[in-house]
């Protein structure tokens, strides 16, 4: 019941667009913008498959940490009212919009929004999985797989077998790549 007063707070501060919004254009633009900044290809089949593993393409897909919620029903149960976001220490681990950017993230790469609920907007969000994503491969010096391992779990590794930790999530990107390229 918290959450879904958070979601509906945070749905009702964005408005507008539809939940099947075409966000096919603004990949390959921020994709391509992301190319440029960071001096490495950034491929918007990848962004596209990412999207569609994290959110299936939900612009308003936010999933909340458990910390904000230990938070949010303190708060409720201190003040029995209805929780403002004035104050967003607690959504910094709370992943929002298609690519389920982290509060925290999208402030690292230079977000100056007011609210990280901003990070809902498609072309916010775009701009960031794609800032993120170009981070990630100057990182793993173009290693597709190590920078989609690394999306999901923050760093990439690798088990004694040549797996990554988070395998499942690789192959899930994988799945949707091949099935849209």
């Amino acid at each position: 019941m918290i959450a879904n007063m958070c979601v509906m707070y945070i749905l009702s501060n964005i408005g507008g667009l539809p939940v099947n919004y075409d966000y096919q254009k603004l990949v390959e633009t921020m994709s391509k913008e992301a190319s440029i900044e960071y001096g490495v290809f950034v491929d918007p089949n990848v962004i596209n498959a990412i999207i569609l593993v994290e959110s299936s393409g939900n612009p308003y897909a936010v999933r909340f940490e458990p910390t904000f919620l230990k938070w949010l029903r303190r708060r409720i149960t201190l003040t029995k009212k209805t929780p403002t976001l004035e104050t967003e220490y607690y959504l910094r681990s709370t992943s929002f919009g298609l690519g389920q950017i982290m509060g925290q993230t999208a402030r690292e790469l230079g977000f100056k929004g007011l609210y990280l609920t901003e990070l809902c907007d498609p072309e916010i969000n775009i701009k960031y999985i794609c800032k993120y994503f170009a981070k990630l491969l100057t990182r793993y010096r173009g290693e597709v797989l190590w920078a989609i391992s690394a999306y999901n779990a923050g760093t990439a590794k690798q088990t004694s077998a040549g797996e990554f930790v988070n395998q499942y999530y690789v192959n899930k990107v994988q799945t949707q790549l091949n099935k849209h390229t």
